[in-house]
């Protein structure tokens, strides 16, 4: 899932015009350099992302309680879906939709990820779809394992930077793909999220069957 979530930013930012899909940050920074300088679409091109984030993380939340009722691995197959099936959509009609349309769907599907994946392991959380806080837990797992001789903790250390390079390697394959084929490398993203899906749902069988 943080390969796939290094996929969507790469694709999002070199595919469509620098605009980030996942971490917000970049986008609300962007937005406030388009206000002050009194630039109406820019505004906008910022501005439409962040919304559709938000729109993501409501309707994945109106999702987990009106479909799911809170049942968190049933959720988090079908945001696998959903997002495998929008990157596909995105990819085979990627000459026909314009930027703004895919950067709302990337935006929320990020938001989703961002959503129903966060737990690493037992007492562990991390981010599939931006890296400062793995960044920080990274550190402070450091920190502990190093000066505090807490052994487990570096072994979470490792969890972490692990993350980290699941992202930059997502980010790096998009990048490459979508420099050769265009916005059809979002049909690479599309299968690395249906491979993700077999290994979440081996995941959520093994924990069951040991429970």
């Amino acid at each position: 899932m943080v390969c796939a979530g290094g996929m969507m930013d790469g694709y999002a930012f070199t595919a469509h015009d620098q605009v980030f899909a996942t971490g917000q940050t970049g986008n609300v920074v962007r937005l406030a350099l388009a206000t002050s300088l009194l630039d109406p679409c820019s505004f906008l091109r910022y501005f439409i992302p962040i919304v559709s984030f938000i729109m993501g993380i409501i309707l994945s939340r109106l999702v987990s309680s009106r479909c799911f009722h809170g049942r968190q691995d049933q959720m988090q197959s079908w945001v696998i879906d959903f997002e495998a099936i929008t990157f596909a959509v995105i990819g085979v009609f990627a000459d026909y939709i314009p930027d703004v349309l895919s950067d709302c769907l990337i935006a929320s599907c990020a938001a989703m990820s961002f959503e129903n994946f966060r737990e690493l392991g037992q007492g562990s959380r991390y981010s599939s779809t931006y890296c400062t806080g793995n960044l920080r837990s990274f550190s402070e797992a450091l920190y502990e394992g190093t000066f505090e001789h807490e052994p487990s903790e570096l072994r979470r250390a490792l969890h972490y930077l692990a993350l980290i390079g699941s992202f930059f390697i997502g980010v790096v394959i998009c990048s490459y793909f979508v420099e050769r084929i265009g916005g059809s490398a979002a049909l690479l993203i599309s299968v690395t999220f249906l491979l993700a899906r077999l290994f979440v749902d081996g995941w959520l069988s093994g924990g069951l069957a040991s429970e």
